[in-house]
């Protein structure tokens, strides 16, 4: 969640739809990516799991998921700030 249910933005209609609209946008920018990486991706912040445990599960090293995660969170950087989505 972006903002603490508590958090009295989140209580304010503009800043609730400022939200929905980045939220819309890195879902759009995850649709650029490709599936290994938003798989990859979606892993590390969805799921908690340390770096060596989703190396485990995509079968391959810690050393290279560190490097998916970057390059993909780099790519979602540029989609973002481009403005292109």
């Amino acid at each position: 969640m972006l903002f603490d249910e508590q958090d009295h933005a989140w209580h304010n209609p503009e800043s609730r739809m400022m939200v929905r609209e980045d939220y819309r946008r890195v879902l759009a920018a995850m649709q650029t990516l490709e599936q290994e990486e938003r798989d990859i991706l979606s892993l590390v912040v969805s799921s908690g799991l340390p770096y060596r445990e989703i190396a485990r599960i995509a079968g391959t090293s810690e050393a290279n998921v560190k490097v998916r995660v970057h390059r993909a969170r780099l790519k979602l950087k540029k989609m973002m700030n481009t403005g292109e989505l």
